[in-house]
């Protein structure tokens, strides 16, 4: 089915827009030159996935790939429920949580957290292992300033992840919430439920108002909450 998210490579990020430019422009951008358009996309996307080609000549140095976690706090998702399994069967009138006990029973415990490398990072919670990322659309038009050995540090997905197990009306889910901070003016959600499967829910932020007197999404530096209505 579709998740709503593509594996980060320029193939993709030429067919998605964010605020009507591509992905792939916004990368094919020079970060030393004012943001002069040039063919290195591709490149960039190489190099922001962990690739070391180019460090020091046609990309910035980097003393590591993974960047600092400065303000977000780690959430973990582990494989048991995070309630009270027969008080939240009595609260739905049923017994589908206890069916989603039975199902997340084998989900590989995961460590969530947001850096400022433009990425919401999943880690095995067992051997630390990165499995699992996802760049924010909002990211995108200042992504490419990693590149660039003239960067300056910036924040980007610094907001820490809220995880809660949540009713549909049909079944539980386990679902992450994550805020930019600093790093921009968006919010977005996740469905976790199963490592491997992860699908994007829904992404808000300033252009997801386009009335131009509106009150549109500011900085998000308060702490999502995740509850039942």
């Amino acid at each position: 089915g579709n998740t709503g998210l593509a594996e980060f490579n320029a193939d993709n990020a030429a067919l998605t827009s964010y605020s009507g430019t591509t992905l792939l422009s916004y990368l094919n951008r020079d970060p030393e030159n004012a943001n002069t358009a040039d063919t290195k996309g591709a490149d960039r996307i190489s190099y922001l996935r962990g690739s070391r080609a180019g460090e020091g000549t046609t990309f910035r140095q980097r003393s590591g790939v993974l960047g600092d976690f400065y303000s977000s706090t780690p959430a973990v998702v582990l494989n048991t429920p995070r309630y009270l399994e027969q008080f939240t069967n009595r609260l739905e009138g049923n017994t589908a949580y206890t069916t989603f006990k039975e199902r997340i029973a084998n989900r590989t415990p995961r460590l969530y957290v947001g850096g400022n490398d433009g990425m919401l990072h999943g880690f095995n919670a067992k051997t630390g292992a990165e499995e699992f990322a996802f760049i924010p659309s909002a990211i995108f038009p200042k992504l490419n300033k990693l590149t660039g050995s003239n960067y300056s540090h910036e924040f980007y997905v610094d907001g820490s992840p809220v995880v809660a197990d949540v009713y549909t009306g049909s079944e539980w889910r386990t679902i992450l919430v994550g805020t930019l901070k600093a790093g921009g003016k968006s919010i977005f959600a996740l469905d976790i439920t199963e490592t491997g499967e992860e699908k994007l829910l829904w992404q808000f932020d300033e252009n997801s108002i386009t009335a131009a007197d509106a009150v549109k999404m500011g900085y998000s530096f308060s702490q999502p909450t995740i509850a039942r209505l």
